[in-house]
């Protein structure tokens, strides 16, 4: 709601004719593990069939786990074969009943999101975790999540830590960002503010953009750090380098304020003008 305020004055101050960074200020990041600990749905669920589908591996035996799993993340993309999601669905669940690990976590999301089968919360947990007990840290982290909102089992936030945590210690960037904000806030830990720090700065340093804005954030106001104009602008940057909209409206507030970088209204605006087309874009 902040970040929509700040965006309607400045949306005035362009039409009135006054500098549109007149009242710019940095967008505070409120570190909830609300945010910080939930599916990102279909979107993720696609990047991460992407991601597989050059890892999946070539076999000759069709019917083997490795191969039906390759075959799934086939009938996603589209890839050689008709986009089919059941059929997509059919192959992960051939590769998750021979104990495949990836196939199980993405059997899981289809039940999760309802991609080419209906929506299951608890099979959605049932497969999500059978992958995770094997070690896959993206399953751990789902069942966090799963544990975190109460979806396909009783809501637990120190058991949604636990298995968050797990994943985190196998340097899963989402996993590591969302142990910190859980230590940020204290759900499921003790907080701690410190090693909140600690964990966002690991997953900000393997280049995830909510961690480097939330490191950001952390410099900016001092929280678990001493405050430092320049380490903020730095890590606001680098995720607004990758697109997210609030890190690039900071940097520009960083460049029309002189905060942690030399002061320049025309680079300011120009940051701010970009974030407000990413948001249309989103």
């Amino acid at each position: 709601m902040k970040f929509l305020v700040v965006k309607l004055v400045l949306l005035c101050a362009v039409c009135l004719g006054a500098s549109p960074l007149f009242a710019s200020e940095v967008v505070d990041d409120d570190l909830s593990s609300e945010d910080a600990l939930r599916s990102d749905g279909v979107g993720r669920f696609h990047r991460s069939v992407y991601v597989r589908i050059g890892k999946a591996g070539n076999v000759e035996d069709e019917r083997s786990a490795r191969a039906q799993l390759r075959m799934a993340l086939r009938y996603c993309t589209g890839n050689g074969v008709e986009k089919n999601f059941a059929e997509a669905v059919r192959c992960f669940r051939n590769a998750a009943e021979q104990g495949n690990a990836v196939a199980q976590c993405f059997l899981g999301a289809c039940y999760r999101n309802g991609i080419g089968i209906d929506k299951d919360a608890v099979q959605a947990m049932e497969w999500t975790r059978r992958s995770a007990e094997q070690g896959y840290a993206r399953a751990q982290f789902d069942v966090g999540v799963c544990y975190h909102r109460g979806e396909g089992v009783s809501r637990d936030y120190a058991e949604a830590a636990k298995w968050v945590r797990m994943s985190a210690e196998q340097g899963y960037a989402e996993g590591q960002y969302g142990l910190g904000v859980c230590y940020y806030d204290g759900t499921g830990v003790t907080r701690d503010v410190a090693e909140a720090v600690k964990w966002i700065r690991m997953a900000a340093e393997q280049g995830y953009a909510k961690a480097q804005f939330s490191l950001g954030s952390c410099y900016y106001n001092g929280r678990g750090v001493v405050r430092d104009f320049d380490e903020a602008f730095k890590w606001f940057r680098k995720a607004a380098e990758q697109g997210l909209s609030k890190a690039q409206y900071n940097v520009g507030a960083c460049y029309y304020r002189g905060r942690g970088v030399e002061r320049d209204v025309v680079e300011a605006q120009k940051w701010i003008r970009r974030s407000e087309g990413q948001r249309i874009a989103d």
